[in-house]
């Protein structure tokens, strides 16, 4: 499984998790905390791509745990001296080395709307947040009440 059926389902798990933290959550700003961290840790994990060649970070996380089970075979020389080669063998060209830093990039196989919609998220989690702060939270609760009819 890979590609957009990983994405969908871990945004759908993430919002049925951020619905029900609304709802266990008897405080309205915890609750809203929760939505917006669960909902961004699964904006991280679906659109996150580690490494030089961008892997999931499943991918990625299982790469390095099966390298760092594997046999490494290490050749001591001391210091000042060369290592031997056999002379009939030709040296092969050396392998570039891959940047000690990789950054974390974004999938982007459908376009950069993935980034303008974290922006967007953002900008309107806080927008809602200072909503809340401002008195919005009573706004809300009559409006709760007049649709559940409490």
């Amino acid at each position: 499984m890979g590609g957009w059926e990983r994405n969908v389902i871990i945004f759908g798990g993430a919002g049925i998790l951020a619905v029900a933290g609304l709802f266990i959550s008897g405080n309205v700003i915890l609750g809203m905390l929760w939505t917006f961290l669960v909902l961004a840790v699964a904006m991280f994990l679906a659109l996150g791509r580690f490494g030089p060649d961008r892997a999931t970070l499943e991918e990625y996380l299982l790469r390095r745990w099966r390298y760092s089970r594997s046999v490494k075979r290490y050749t001591y020389v001391q210091p000042g001296q060369q290592p031997q080669r056999p002379a009939s063998v030709a040296s092969p060209p050396p392998a570039p080395t891959p940047p000690s830093v990789t950054p974390v990039t974004f999938a982007e196989d459908r376009g950069a709307y993935f980034g303008a919609m974290a922006v967007i998220f953002v900008v309107a989690g806080v927008v809602f947040i200072g909503w809340l702060w401002r008195g919005g939270d009573a706004a809300l609760a009559h409006s709760l009440q007049m649709f559940i009819g409490r």
